[in-house]
C-alpha cells in the first residue's frame, strides 16, 4: 500500500481505526495548494504528510517496513552499495 498519491490529490485525508465496524480516529489536512500535479510530490507539505500518513501505517503494522515484503529480508532504507 502506497499512501503516497492520497497526500497529492486529496484535500484530507481521514484515518480510520483498525477495528470492525472503523470509526474516523483522525483527519489530517493536506496543506498543497491547487491545481496540483505531479510537482506536488516535491513540495514540503507533502512530504511532511506522506511521513506522517508512513509512520502512522508502520505503527499500526499496515506497512512492514520491508522493500519486499515480509520475506525479502532487505531493510526500506537501503545500505550504501545496495540497490533499492
Amino acid at each position: 500500500m502506497d499512501p503516497h498519491p492520497t497526500a497529492v490529490f486529496r484535500d484530507r485525508l481521514g484515518l480510520l481505526s483498525g477495528s470492525r465496524p472503523g470509526r474516523i480516529e483522525r483527519v489530517m489536512p493536506i496543506g498543497l495548494p491547487r491545481p496540483r500535479g505531479l510537482e506536488a510530490r516535491r513540495a514540503r507539505e507533502f512530504i511532511d504528510a506522506a511521513e506522517t500518513i508512513t509512520s502512522i501505517f508502520l505503527e499500526r503494522g499496515v506497512l512492514s517496513g520491508k522493500i519486499g515484503g515480509p520475506s525479502d529480508g532487505r531493510t526500506a532504507t537501503p545500505t550504501p552499495g545496495e540497490s533499492p
